[in-house]
């Protein structure tokens, strides 16, 4: 519906007394500014029509109908301030989607560096894994070469320990062949002599005592050997 605020129509009226040769004009009349509804409405008569055109009906829409120009504003001021209202409500509404747009397109960015930094830390630790094997495989390599020389060398010194245990038993067996020889000899010297039997056994006693001092120094030797041997070995679990 439009409103149509404008001016009714102004009337004059003069007046002219000629009898007695004297003229009077009557003060010209006006009203005040009115306003007038101009509803849509089906008739399609333009200005100028007939006086009987102007006299057709106007069609009063339902919601104006036993309403006054106050109630009319009234409603249409309400309504403009729901809209209003609406629409800021729906405009912070699409300020909030538009900041959440915002926000995930932040949170896309920072998980892209981050799965880049990611993938760089992958690639160095793939790296380091590679160059830990490659150490690895040297550090087994060198050992089992360290191991197959220890184990020659190890074989190599139990079969000079062997040999010199061999030695030391022929050693003793030569002693107790000579300490046999020494104690006939002694005995077959001193067959016609007149010496008494504790100077035999002393005699006895003496060799003996160098025997087993020999025995002795001999041992020894072969205990710091055998030490020599036990710290060149290398320590098996």
């Amino acid at each position: 519906m439009n409103f149509n605020f404008g001016k009714a129509p102004t009337s004059n009226t003069s007046s002219s007394t000629g009898t007695t040769g004297t003229s009077s004009t009557a003060s010209t009349t006006s009203t005040g500014p009115a306003f007038s509804f101009n509803f849509q409405t089906n008739n399609t008569s333009k200005p100028g029509t007939t006086g009987a055109a102007a006299s057709e009906p106007v069609n009063i829409p339902p919601e104006l109908k036993n309403k006054t120009v106050k109630n009319v504003l009234e409603t249409m001021e309400s309504q403009l301030e729901q809209q209003a209202r609406q629409f800021q409500t729906q405009a912070r509404q699409i300020a909030r989607w538009d900041r959440s747009i915002y926000d995930c397109l932040d949170l896309m960015i920072f998980l892209e560096s981050q799965i880049k930094t990611v993938e760089g830390s992958q690639k160095e630790l793939a790296q380091s894994a590679n160059s830990l094997l490659q150490e690895q495989e040297t550090f087994i390599n060198t050992l089992r070469e360290k191991t197959n020389k220890s184990t020659a060398l190890t074989n190599d010194q139990r079969s000079k320990l062997y040999a010199t245990a061999k030695k030391l038993g022929e050693d003793f067996l030569e002693m107790e062949s000579q300490l046999k020889e020494i104690v006939e000899q002694t005995e077959s010297e001193n067959a016609a002599d007149s010496t008494s039997d504790i100077d035999k056994v002393a005699q006895i006693a003496n060799c003996h005592l160098d025997s087993m001092q020999w025995i002795a120094n001999q041992c020894a030797t072969i205990e710091e050997k055998l030490d020599a041997i036990m710290k060149s070995l290398p320590d098996t679990a």
